[in-house]
């Protein structure tokens, strides 16, 4: 049988994977600015 989850236990893994998400994405934008700005250095260059 499968335990019945509460609605406070759903929100939670959802703000938990909210959180993740949010983070995940800082990463990939920093990493594309960072790849943008070499980018642009080696036109320079």
């Amino acid at each position: 049988m499968v335990r019945k989850k509460s609605t406070a236990a759903k929100a939670r893994t959802r703000k938990r994977t909210y959180e993740r998400k949010k983070t995940q994405d800082r990463v990939s934008r920093s990493c594309r600015k960072l790849l943008l700005i070499v980018k642009a250095v080696n036109k320079f260059l």
